[in-house]
């Protein structure tokens, strides 16, 4: 063998092994020791001693008792004691029985299930993170930190991630042009999707609600997304994010912060199914609301017909929720990297009128300022926006009598 082929050779398996051991498995991203050193200690404040661990899709899921799970760990958090379960739900005035989970109008989808974990007494299914799931992450999650407001387009940036967004949202002025409109969650059926997505983009059907003064938002949001750069797959994900200012807040439970309850059902979990365009699809109600005595925020689904409270944002780390959402919105949300093809969002499609053929949300209410159920009526109070309708839409049916509210979004993405 030549000393060429030799030195090259070895030139090789060096940059493998240096990279390899700056980033893992993820391709393409290289870290200073500054930057992986902090990762490590991350990683020492998420990875709790396991009572015991699930293994599916090549992902460890670990049982941690509920009392020393990461979100103790946020600074403002020592001293929290857990809430087990929501003081009550929103009252719903159509149900007989004012209960959230018996106010089901028609549904169009078939009802997913969820909860394969089953996790002893006293502890909650988290996903184990890794050092490449917080490699992976970095970039877009440091991203959504520079803008006002989640579900704004920020001014274009070419170093920075491109977003798109296809909503329905709250006017955020005056109900009846006279009082501020007061807002304590928001409520949909949601179509499960699996839109085709590339390494380092985001696709996601989500809920969303924000509260506070210009630049320093306390943001909440929930829904599915498909994020080969938070998961390294192109599964559809049950997923949150938080965000308190613009530094503080994580995807999922990248940080501290999200306090999980429920024993079966992990964020992050992947829908055992999607929808497939043209047939009945599937879908899971999602309700992010306040609790009307801790004031923390909830996230609750129901799957497979029953009632899952998942667990709850503390008031503690998002302060300017704690009073009330002025914004809140339903519908879609893509991110790519600068230069590159947007994402599809929903399934893909642009909307149009058959449900079984476009990504929607079916039966969308908020909760009043008496903690009650109540359909977006005022048409001052409510619009929708897209920001660029020649790679996204949204439309909006006002009275389905089966399915109440129903908003239609998506659209193939490209160039935008």
């Amino acid at each position: 063998m030549s000393k060429l082929l030799t030195f090259l050779l070895l030139a090789l398996h060096c940059l493998i092994n240096i990279n390899y051991h700056h980033s893992g498995s993820v391709v393409g991203k290289v870290i200073s020791k500054e930057e992986e050193n902090d990762i490590d200690e991350q990683l020492k404040i998420l990875h709790k001693p396991p009572i015991k661990t699930f293994e599916t899709k090549g992902v460890n899921v670990d049982c941690i008792d509920i009392n020393k799970q990461p979100a103790f760990d946020h600074p403002l958090l020592k001293s929290h004691v857990v809430q087990l379960r929501p003081s009550s739900r929103p009252k719903d005035p159509s149900s007989k029985s004012s209960s959230w989970s018996s106010s089901r109008l028609q549904q169009p989808w078939e009802n997913v299930n969820l909860g394969s974990y089953a996790c002893p007494e006293g502890t909650v299914p988290l996903r184990r993170t890794i050092k490449e799931d917080l490699i992976r992450a970095k970039p877009i999650s440091k991203s959504l930190y520079s803008t006002t407001s989640i579900f704004q387009t920020a001014a274009p940036n070419p170093e920075s991630y491109v977003q798109h967004v296809a909503y329905r949202h709250s006017f955020n002025v005056t109900n009846n042009i006279t009082r501020p409109l007061v807002i304590h969650g928001i409520q949909a059926d949601i179509k499960i999707d699996n839109p085709p997505v590339q390494n380092d983009q985001l696709s996601a059907s989500l809920l969303l609600a924000e509260g506070g003064p210009k630049d320093t938002f306390s943001t909440i949001l929930a829904g599915w997304m498909v994020a080969p750069t938070l998961y390294g797959d192109n599964y559809t994900h049950l997923s949150i994010f938080w965000r308190n200012g613009t530094t503080n807040g994580c995807f999922n439970m990248l940080c501290p912060g999200f306090v999980q309850v429920d024993s079966s059902v992990p964020i992050g979990e992947v829908f055992p199914v999607k929808s497939e365009y043209g047939t009945r699809g599937y879908s899971f109600t999602g309700l992010i609301f306040q609790d009307v005595n801790s004031l923390n925020w909830w996230f609750t689904v129901i799957a497979n017909n029953v009632t899952i409270d998942i667990g709850y944002w503390p008031r503690e780390i998002i302060p300017f929720l704690t009073n009330t959402a002025n914004y809140v919105a339903w519908g879609g949300f893509v991110r790519t990297p600068p230069n590159t093809p947007s994402p599809p969002m929903g399934n893909g499609h642009f909307p149009e009128g058959d449900i079984n053929k476009v990504s929607a949300m079916v039966n969308t209410m908020y909760v009043d300022e008496k903690y009650t159920l109540q359909v977006p009526r005022n048409v001052y109070d409510w619009e929708n926006f897209s920001d660029n309708t020649d790679c996204y839409g949204i439309d909006f049916v006002e009275d389905h009598p089966d399915l109440g509210k129903i908003i239609f979004f998506g659209g193939p993405g490209g160039n935008c």
